[in-house]
């Protein structure tokens, strides 16, 4: 069956998945500059593994994006008309003295339905953030990060083709994993970006809602 799926997409033309957003952890800014969202490359390179010629992927992730700006980048965003819009905000808005958790959900709120609108894509994957350097500490980010990560689930769960891909509960803890997973500077190693590559690769490829990516995260 799966086999007989990858003929039929060899067969049409390639669906576009555009990738927007910031970093994915929730770092202070001259930290998270260094953070560079090459898991967009990798998931590309996953994509074409897996499902040769099916998809191409539009690396539009700018430091320091936030919910907001990226609403204003919308008509930008529609050229490409993407069939998957893998959408990672959060991180600025987590260590600034950003809105408040409720403002957070109705800007995001105000970002999907822009991109739901004239050519609607397939699926739009809001992706959680990713506790990084901060796995190991009592950052006060992390409540936030949090607080802020739960706006997503309630915006998932109120929009058809809308879908949270939580990372950070099943984000693996402990010395070992904080040492191959991120850098010194909190951010993501190469092994941290293939690993959040890997399940936005699953989620493309299969787009069922996963039980995992909506399970609300505990009050901390």
């Amino acid at each position: 069956m799966f086999s007989l799926l990858l003929s039929t997409l060899a067969l049409a033309q390639p669906v576009p998945v555009l990738a927007l957003g910031d970093g994915l952890v929730p770092l202070e800014n001259t930290e998270r500059a260094q953070a560079s969202s090459s898991w967009v490359a990798v998931l590309a390179d996953c994509l074409e593994e897996r499902a040769p010629g099916a998809y191409t992927v539009a690396d539009r992730t700018q430091h320091g994006e936030t919910a907001t700006s990226a609403l204003a980048r919308v008509p930008e965003f529609r050229k490409l008309v993407p069939g998957v819009v893998v959408v990672g905000v959060g991180a600025p808005e987590a260590v600034a003295e950003g809105p408040s958790p409720e403002a957070f959900r109705v800007e995001v709120g105000a970002l999907v339905d822009a991109l739901l609108e004239e050519q609607r894509p397939r699926s739009i994957l809001l992706v959680g953030m990713v506790p990084g350097g901060l796995a190991q500490a009592d950052d006060p980010h992390v409540a936030r990060a949090k607080a802020l990560e739960q706006q997503l689930v309630e915006v998932s769960t109120t929009r058809q083709g809308v879908e949270h891909v939580g990372l950070w509960t099943s984000w693996p803890t402990g010395a070992d994993a904080h040492k191959l997973l991120s850098l010194p500077n909190g951010g993501l190693s190469a092994s941290g970006h293939a690993r959040v590559a890997a399940r936005l690769c699953d989620e493309v490829l299969n787009p069922e809602p996963s039980p995992a990516g909506t399970a609300p995260l505990p009050v901390p």
